[in-house]
């Protein structure tokens, strides 16, 4: 997956990493993280549609600002929502 962010960072200077659809929820983080490092490494972005807008999405956030974080790179999220009424009011406590 690499090799693919390398030929495709070429033209286009971001990353978008749609992990919360199959293949990408399957997706290890270090994956995620080494495909952004090219786009970084070419001053490009991270942009992720993060892995669970349930139960789990403060999780996913925190794994998406990890990346960007981690790599030093400006990091977009997409399609940032909160599925459920559990999760809304979880979202509001913290």
């Amino acid at each position: 997956m690499k090799g693919w962010s390398v030929r495709a960072c070429s033209t286009a200077r971001s990353v978008e990493h749609r992990l919360f659809y199959v293949p990408g929820i399957f997706t290890p983080a270090d994956e995620v993280i080494a495909r952004a490092a090219v786009a970084g490494e070419m001053g490009g972005m991270h942009v992720s549609h993060m892995r669970n807008e349930a139960s789990g999405v403060l999780d996913s956030v925190r794994e998406t600002i990890a990346v960007g974080e981690q790599r030093r790179m400006p990091t977009q999220v997409t399609h940032h929502k909160i599925i459920g009424r559990p999760t809304g009011a979880a979202a509001r406590t913290r």
